[in-house]
């Protein structure tokens, strides 16, 4: 019974050793902090637009919100979703102004964190559920598209934050 034993507990040791060999690798983190922002008045290009979308990944559970700014000051912010699962689904939207310097300091930040740049996708293997991001921006005739599930990612986030406070202050 002793052999059994041992037998027993070294299959339980190597089990355990494989899978955590069958893990995916825990994700790196793009920590890459952003350029200074020009000072100054910057020249927008007449097509900049900057759009951030961020919700639950599975478009049943919850709203979702969608913010876009153009080069013009013009902004929607779109709410959609159901209310309750598989209740049918509501969308609203709010139209603002945003002022010429709001929007000159965030096409700075999107310059300065060249997101241009950044990788189209970082997603974190080890979340399967909860919520996503994704920013959209649109310059000079080139546009580039960023989600983000659940991962660090410094410039992403600083991109976000000028918009939100671009939003704020109208």
């Amino acid at each position: 019974m002793r052999g059994f034993a041992s037998l027993l507990s070294a299959a339980v040791v190597l089990l355990g050793v494989t899978s955590a060999l069958a893990q995916p690798p825990e994700p790196t983190r793009d920590t890459t902090p952003c350029g200074k922002v020009a000072p100054g008045p910057v020249s927008v290009p007449d097509d900049f637009s900057l759009s951030y979308r961020s919700g639950p990944t599975n478009a049943s559970w919850g709203t979702t919100r969608t913010t876009t700014v153009y080069a013009s000051g013009r902004a929607t912010i779109t709410d959609s979703g159901s209310k309750g699962r598989g209740g049918p689904r509501v969308e609203t939207s709010t139209e603002r102004t945003v002022s010429k310097q709001a929007v000159q300091s965030l096409y700075a930040t999107v310059t300065a964190c060249d997101f241009f740049a950044l990788n189209e996708s970082y997603f974190n293997r080890h979340v399967m559920d909860g919520s996503s991001s994704s920013l959209w921006a649109t310059a000079s005739g080139k546009k580039h598209h960023v989600v983000v599930h659940h991962y660090p990612v410094t410039r992403f986030y600083a991109v976000v934050s000028a918009l939100n406070k671009a939003i704020e202050n109208k």
